[in-house]
């Protein structure tokens, strides 16, 4: 497959990441069992950093299908998200966290300390009902070159999105 590999990482269990491996037929997913920038953290017991907890192998199988291969395909531009109307749900408590935890792995391995990072939006107002993502902001003193960040964004899951870069050409 052509496009990009999304990394998740896994720890303190080793039977989930060999069953997340065996599940990936396509090679559209890079499993790491060692701390480095990642997508998706995934935790045999509760952690701070993990996304998800999958303290049992048979449990692999659903969090392959329900997340980690749609946003496989997803990252690799092979399957585009749908294109449906906004829907704003009730607010989700759970999402203020989502947030902190992508913002902690951007400044971990941006490694900008001078840069300020902040969850903003609709998911960032408690009690507000909102669409069901989060908005992140990077302030920086002066844009980088690109090429510096580019990589390190798409090992955490992020694309560069086409137009949204002066130096874009669609």
């Amino acid at each position: 497959m052509g496009g990009p590999r999304l990394r998740v990482e896994v720890v303190s269990a080793p039977a989930v990441a060999d069953r997340l491996r065996a599940l990936d037929t396509t090679g559209l997913v890079t499993v790491l069992d060692r701390p480095g920038p990642a997508a998706l953290v995934v935790s045999g017991v509760e952690d701070g950093r993990a996304d998800v907890v999958v303290d049992d192998p048979d449990h692999a199988d659903a969090l392959w299908a329900d997340r980690v291969a749609p946003f496989a395909r997803r990252f690799a531009g092979i399957e585009p998200p749908p294109r449906t109307p906004p829907v704003l749900e009730e607010h989700d408590p759970r999402l203020p966290f989502a947030a902190r935890r992508l913002l902690d792995r951007l400044r971990t391995h941006l490694a900008e300390p001078s840069w300020s990072y902040e969850h903003i939006g609709s998911t960032a107002v408690p009690g507000l009902r909102a669409k069901r993502f989060v908005d992140l902001q990077l302030g920086v003193t002066a844009l980088p070159e690109h090429a510096d960040l580019d990589p390190v964004l798409a090992a955490l899951g992020f694309r560069v999105a086409k137009g949204a870069r002066p130096d874009s050409r669609a």
